[in-house]
């Protein structure tokens, strides 16, 4: 992950768990005890070779209250290359400011 603020220095690794892109529990929703976790998203196609996605999360695990937001865009190029994009927001219920997480990825098919 890294942090605009500080001149996007790699600060510490991203968690890809189960709820959401940046999902801030530690472990995974799984591995944190006792959480309730609610997920909403829906998928679109807006022209041909692209894909996109909007998610919407609320997850509650240790006293703590997360709101996330995931917007993801992806190309397919010819010849099976396909490039994918993220954006994560995520909210701290009760606590200024947001963490936003981007991420890309660069597949190829071979």
């Amino acid at each position: 992950m890294t942090d605009a603020e500080a001149g996007f220095a790699t600060s510490s690794n991203v968690r890809h768990n189960q709820a959401g892109l940046s999902d801030m529990m530690r472990g995974g929703v799984w591995g944190s005890g006792e959480a309730d976790t609610m997920s909403l998203g829906f998928s679109f196609s807006p022209a041909e070779g692209w894909s996109g996605a909007l998610g919407y999360h609320d997850i509650t695990v240790g006293g703590a209250d997360w709101t996330e937001i995931d917007l993801t865009m992806g190309h397919t190029f010819n010849g099976g290359l396909e490039a994918m994009f993220g954006l994560a927001i995520a909210d701290e219920d009760g606590v200024v400011g947001d963490d936003k997480t981007f991420y890309t990825v660069l597949s190829m098919d071979f």
